[in-house]
Parts: C-alpha cells; sequence; structure tokens
C-alpha cells in the first residue's frame, strides 16, 4: 500500500456508517489534473450498490495550495468523463443552501453532485457562514473576512450581542468571488484550518 493510503479504513467507515442510518452519507472528490482524475470513475460506481452522495468539486485556489490552472479540471471536463460511460439525469433542484448540482444515473443508489466555484459560481444562492477551530466567523470561504464570536462568547456576551454579531457576519458576505483575479483579496487560511 502506497504510505497514507487508508483505502480499507475509509470503506469500513463509509459502510458502517450506512449500517448505522447515517443519510445522506456525502463523500467530497476535489479533482486535480494528474492527481486523481484517473479515479473520477471509480468514485462513480460507488453510488451504484451504495446510496452515497458523490460530490465532485473543482479545485480552488487557496493562497498557500500554490495553485495552479495546468491542474484544473472543469465541471465540464469532468461532466463529459462520466458521460462516455453513463448517462446523468439531473435531479430536480431542491434549494436548501447547497452549492451542488446534482444528478442520478439509472440502476445507482447514490447521487453524483457537482461543486463548480470556477466555472459555475453560486455565490448568489450561498446563505453559508463558517466557524473555524479557532473561533471566528467567515462570511464567505474565500474572502479575507473574519470575525471574531470566540472573544465575545467568553467575555459572557448575551444571546442577542452574539445574534448581533452573527447578522454582522451575514452582512459581510461579498457579492462574489473572483477566485483567478488579482483584485479578489482572498483567505490566508488553508483548508485544513478552515473545515468542512
Amino acid at each position: 500500500a502506497v504510505e497514507g493510503d487508508n483505502h480499507k479504513e475509509a470503506m469500513e467507515g463509509i459502510n458502517n456508517a450506512i449500517q448505522t442510518g447515517f443519510n445522506p452519507i456525502k463523500i467530497n472528490v476535489v479533482v486535480v489534473k494528474d492527481v486523481n482524475d484517473d479515479e473520477i470513475l471509480d468514485f462513480v460506481e460507488l453510488t451504484k450498490n451504495k446510496p452515497l452522495w458523490v460530490r465532485f468539486i473543482e479545485l480552488m485556489p487557496f493562497d498557500r495550495n500554490n495553485w495552479n490552472e495546468s491542474e484544473f479540471i472543469s465541471e465540464a471536463e469532468i461532466k463529459s468523463l462520466m458521460e462516455t460511460r453513463y448517462k446523468l439525469i439531473e435531479k430536480e433542484a431542491s434549494y436548501n443552501g447547497s452549492p451542488s448540482k446534482d444528478y442520478t444515473i439509472e440502476g445507482h443508489k447514490g447521487v453524483i453532485g457537482f461543486i463548480s466555484p470556477i466555472s459555475r459560481k453560486f455565490c448568489d444562492l450561498c446563505n453559508r457562514l463558517r466557524l473555524t477551530a479557532d473561533g471566528y466567523l467567515l462570511p464567505c470561504l474565500h474572502s479575507s473576512i473574519d470575525i471574531d464570536i470566540r472573544t465575545p462568547m467568553r467575555s459572557g456576551a448575551s444571546d442577542e450581542e452574539l445574534k448581533l454579531i452573527f447578522q454582522k457576519a451575514m452582512l459581510a458576505k461579498p457579492q462574489g468571488h473572483d477566485l483567478c483575479g488579482s483584485s479578489f483579496t482572498r483567505t490566508k487560511r488553508v483548508m485544513s484550518r478552515v473545515g468542512g
């Protein structure tokens, strides 16, 4: 096995989650050219006999991930590869704040989704805030804006005061992003420090 390869343990965890009744179980796959793009159809196959939601995410530029356009694979390219083997049936959109555009495949128990912040921006639909492990609210995953909530909480802020901080964070959401442009001030956080 390759160092760091925990495929067996990961599959056991997924199967245990299914048996326990977790639903939906979502597996996010950030597709990177010449790294894991040869596994796209393998991930689709996971949805055949398991009720999994496998979501393919376009590689996003973060300040410290040395983003390189040559590693980027668009939703259209991923979908085109899938359509060489499968017929994707678009699911009726039931907006619940998710940026995923979802499809089913006849005979498959699971769902395929695409989260495409580069080729299909969804900023106008985004209602999300993220809470980092170090106590900041992020109005946008990519923006450098962060709002401290840890200090007020530790200082005994009332529920009403905390509500106002959450409102401030929602109002601070940028209208949109220009992830590949030079004018957008991106977060200095790495994704592992932000959280899913």
